[in-house]
């Protein structure tokens, strides 16, 4: 009796000990991934990228605003309707994008205008 109770106990933690170092490996590859990803942020950073948000304006004459991340300043991308950029015009949707500035009137008070130059996913 004592030793078929050895022999259960043994075979059950052979069984539950293989299982204990797969959350070792997950929080290394999340580890990882994260390295991963803040190198490719300071190469894009690098690259002339800014970090922004964009944001829905609901009734005004600038549909779209991008807040520049730790920053007050947000800009008007006048060139947000184009083909290109459609997939980027989502309410909170993080981006890299490069732009240039342009002279002239403000379409709306809280924004300046800019002109798109590239975009990318966060």
């Amino acid at each position: 009796m004592m030793s078929s109770l050895f022999k259960l106990t043994l075979i059950l933690i052979l069984l539950i000990s293989p299982g204990c170092d797969s959350t070792k490996s997950t929080v290394q590859e999340t580890e990882d991934t994260k390295k991963t990803e803040q190198v490719a942020d300071n190469k894009l950073i690098e690259a002339g990228y800014s970090v922004g948000t964009l944001e829905y304006l609901d009734r005004s004459p600038c549909p779209y605003v991008i807040k520049i991340e730790g920053s007050q300043d947000k800009l008007d991308p006048v060139n947000i309707g184009d083909a290109k950029f459609g997939s980027f015009r989502k309410n909170g949707e993080k981006v890299y994008f490069k732009y240039r500035s342009l002279r002239r009137m403000n379409r709306c008070q809280e924004a300046r205008p800019i002109e798109l130059t590239d975009i990318k996913s966060f």
